[in-house]
């Protein structure tokens, strides 16, 4: 027979476990609030924190940063991307896939899609006409569905991306489900790096309409 000793090391380890998947799920999964009557394409970066609350998702490495907001509306799925970078370039701005700068890719992907292969976006924070550009993959995504703007900041670059809820199949519903991943394009004097959000284009975190 096990002493209690022995048993109430085995309950506390299971509760461990527990509470460390739970964190995982926890962090896997991010409520994305709805806002009325706000036009956050308008807004600067201290106004999304300020409306939108702490920083909901972040990475850092090679002293590049990310951190992601969210929110929706009856029309929209809101992003707002703050990359710290303490080197930048924007010189390529014609390339496929921008390549030669600093920029940031997105992943989007709802399961209900089904035939559909995940939505990717370049975003390039500025370029010779002094605007941001954007580049959707595929064929069959309306350009219209998507709106980008962007603030250049001493430390880095912040990006603001509207995305149809209508062109994702979404309703501005709480409970609906879309997952996210992005990568920063990192430029420096030897060459250029990719740098995810979360490890890889399959992983990513699920955003779950509140």
């Amino acid at each position: 027979m096990r002493s209690p000793l022995v048993f109430a090391g085995n309950v506390l380890l299971l509760l461990l476990l527990l509470f460390l998947a739970d964190s995982v799920m926890a962090h896997d999964e991010v409520g994305v609030p709805r806002v009325w009557n706000v036009s956050l394409l308008e807004l600067g970066a201290d106004d999304w924190r300020n409306k939108l609350g702490q920083t909901q998702i972040g990475t850092a490495q090679y002293g590049v940063g990310i951190q992601v907001y969210t929110a929706y509306d009856e029309k929209n799925l809101y992003l707002g991307f703050y990359v710290t970078d303490p080197f930048l370039t924007f010189e390529d701005d014609y390339s496929k896939n921008f390549s030669g700068s600093d920029h940031l890719r997105v992943y989007l992907k709802v399961d209900k899609w089904l035939e559909k292969a995940p939505l990717i976006l370049d975003l390039l924070p500025t370029s010779k006409i002094k605007e941001p550009l954007l580049k959707v993959s595929g064929l069959s995504w309306r350009s219209s569905a998507f709106q980008l703007k962007s603030a250049l900041q001493k430390e880095g670059y912040f990006l603001k991306l509207a995305v149809s809820l209508q062109e994702l199949k979404l309703l501005p519903l709480p409970g609906e489900r879309i997952r996210l991943n992005c990568r920063v394009n990192d430029v420096t004097k030897d060459g250029a790096s990719l740098i995810w959000l979360l490890e890889e284009e399959t992983s990513g975190v699920e955003l779950i309409l509140e």
